[in-house]
C-alpha cells in the first residue's frame, strides 16, 4: 500500500511524540482540521503542508508529491529552468515517450 498524505503526517506526528493539540498551535490551525488531513479527508494547502513538514522534520516536496502538488520553492525552481532553457520539459517528456 503507498502512503498517503495523511498517513505520513499521522506517522511523522507520532514519531515525534507530539499530540493533535501541540502539533496544531505550533502551525496554527486547529486540532480537527489537523484530524480531517491525517485522515486523508481534507487536502491542506501547500502552504499548510510546508508549515507542518517544518513541523515535523519532514520533506516538503516529497510531501506535496503525494498528492501531486509542488512546493513554492519546487515551483520557482521549475520556473528558472523553463526560463533559462525554454526546451528542457519537452526533450524530458520526450524522453519518457510524452508528446511534444
Amino acid at each position: 500500500m503507498s502512503a498517503t498524505l495523511g498517513k505520513t503526517i499521522y506517522d511523522a506526528r507520532k514519531m515525534r511524540r507530539k499530540t493533535l493539540h501541540v502539533l496544531s498551535e505550533e502551525i496554527g490551525v486547529s486540532p480537527g482540521l489537523l484530524s480531517i488531513i491525517e485522515q486523508d479527508k481534507h487536502i491542506p494547502p501547500t502552504e499548510l503542508i510546508v508549515r507542518l513538514a517544518g513541523a515535523l522534520g519532514g520533506d516538503a516536496d516529497q510531501w506535496c508529491s503525494l498528492i501531486g502538488k509542488v512546493t513554492p520553492k519546487a515551483e520557482a525552481a521549475f520556473s528558472k529552468i523553463a526560463k533559462d532553457d525554454p526546451m528542457f520539459f519537452r526533450s524530458m517528456l520526450k524522453k519518457r515517450g510524452g508528446k511534444r
